[in-house]
């Protein structure tokens, strides 16, 4: 208590001092806290249980992206025109 009465007699510009002080002590802590947390998380990490864990579909299951063929583009130019066409009228 007698840490507070002293306090709370200091001027303002020194309490600010003092908590911007803590605060940045805290947060320096914190940040320390959660590199330390996370590089041992990062190494105990195994990347075949990584995989196992996304649930990933195999290889062949995933369809091969084709192309586009110039039947396409000429479908695509059409369908623009059409939208064009409908914010005419």
């Amino acid at each position: 208590m007698d840490f507070i009465k002293k306090l709370q007699k200091k001027p303002e510009r020194e309490k600010k001092i003092i908590l911007w002080s803590v605060l940045i002590a805290v947060g320096l802590i914190f940040l320390l806290l959660w590199v330390y947390i996370s590089q041992k998380s990062i190494r105990e990490l195994k990347t075949e249980d990584v995989l196992e864990q996304m649930n990933l579909p195999p290889k062949e299951d995933i369809p091969k992206i084709r192309e586009p063929v110039e039947e396409d583009l000429k479908e695509l130019e059409e369908l623009m025109n059409q939208l064009e066409q409908e914010d005419v009228q």
